[in-house]
This record gives structure tokens, sequence and C-alpha cells, in this order.
């Protein structure tokens, strides 16, 4: 938010210079093409990082497929209780280990 309100107070101050506007210019273009590069360079790094430790973590059959090993319990309205594969819950990447992002 602080990063918006700054660009909202600064960007008309960019669009005074005549009819070429070159300020305005250079800046979309430092922030359209080079920081936006960095940022998919840095994402890509992270992912890849947690790859390498959660691959680290699982086992793999002889045909290179994962071998899952996780299973949870799920109620079923009273006093049941159902095993199910992790991949039938609603998880999300950070809570599921066996995930592997696609890079």
């Amino acid at each position: 938010m602080i990063g918006y309100g700054v660009a909202n107070i600064v960007a008309p101050q960019m669009w005074t210079t005549g009819p070429r506007y070159y300020a305005a210019w250079i800046v979309q273009l430092v922030v359209a093409w080079f920081f936006s590069s960095v940022l998919l360079i840095w994402i890509r790094v992270i992912l890849s990082r947690r790859n390498k430790k959660r691959l680290a973590k699982l086992e793999f059959d002889d045909d290179g497929n994962i071998i899952s090993k996780k299973n949870a319990f799920v109620e079923d309205g009273g006093d049941d209780r159902r095993k199910v594969d992790v991949s039938m819950l609603d998880l999300t990447d950070l809570e599921n280990e066996e995930f592997i992002y696609p890079l």
C-alpha cells in the first residue's frame, strides 16, 4: 500500500514535461521490463530451492514416479474415520510436502 501511495504522488509529476514525456517512458520501461524480469527470476529461484528440498525427502519407484506415503484420516460425521490419500484433501502447496512446482 505504501508503494501504491507513493506511485500516486509521483506519477502525475512525471507527465508534465511536454509531448514526449521521456521521464515517464523511462520509468515505465525500467519497471515493466527490468523489475518484472528480476521478480520472475527471484520467484523461480525460490521455487527451485523448495523443489530440491521436497525431492530430497521423497522416494521414487523404478519408473521415477513418486511413492506417496502420506495418508490422512477424515472424520465422516461422527466417530467414524476414513483413510484417504493426501491428494484428495484441499491442501495448499506449502501444506502438501509432496507437491512439486512445475518449472
